[in-house]
């Protein structure tokens, strides 16, 4: 399995206007190409750079994933609906891949089976080498963009930030889920 975490910054004030679109335009679409594992704002009540999306896919192989991404593109709803909308929102998208690191996926799939809402979780980056603490949704190592980092994630309610010391590099923070993510 491949996983892909997308990072969109928005443009200043446009948050409430990208949720809007993406939730009635945006989901819908490119949930018939991906599955949908989270789908967290990191802004404005949140830490780390605000008016930021962060959402996270899998896909069953990197072939898979551009295979599906290329039907998607070809959607009439993605092309004349949802691009030209959301476009003027955001002023950039990262996306890197990433694979799940071992014994991590049974945790995820008790994440993604839950229906309690435990509110934010905890994003959690490690540069290649260093292994920081959490990922009791789950840890992955990215394998584009920045090779042999470290993402995890964790549930805020059950990860004592003030309890934590990390090695220098770790970068950390607090995403809101949507109301329409599968980890809430």
């Amino acid at each position: 399995m491949i996983y892909e975490l997308r990072t969109y910054e928005l443009k200043l004030g446009r948050l409430s206007d990208y949720l809007a679109i993406f939730e009635t335009k945006g989901f819908p679409v490119l949930s018939r190409y991906a599955e949908p594992i989270g789908f967290w704002l990191s802004g404005p009540t949140e830490t780390g750079f605000l008016d930021r999306v962060n959402h996270i896919w899998r896909y069953e192989s990197v072939a898979g994933r551009i295979e599906q991404r290329t039907a998607l593109y070809n959607d009439p709803a993605w092309i004349r609906e949802l691009v030209p909308a959301v476009s003027e929102t955001f002023a950039r998208l990262r996306g890197q891949l990433m694979t799940l690191q071992p014994n991590t996926s049974e945790r995820l799939e008790t994440a993604l089976a839950s229906k309690t809402v435990k509110g934010p979780v905890v994003a959690t980056v490690a540069p290649a080498g260093i292994s920081p603490s959490g990922g009791g949704i789950g840890r992955w190592t990215t394998i584009t963009g920045a090779v042999g980092q470290t993402f995890a994630l964790d549930h805020l309610s059950e990860f004592d930030l003030e309890q934590r010391e990390e090695p220098a590099g770790v970068e950390r923070d607090i995403w809101r889920p949507a109301r329409f993510s599968r980890i809430r």
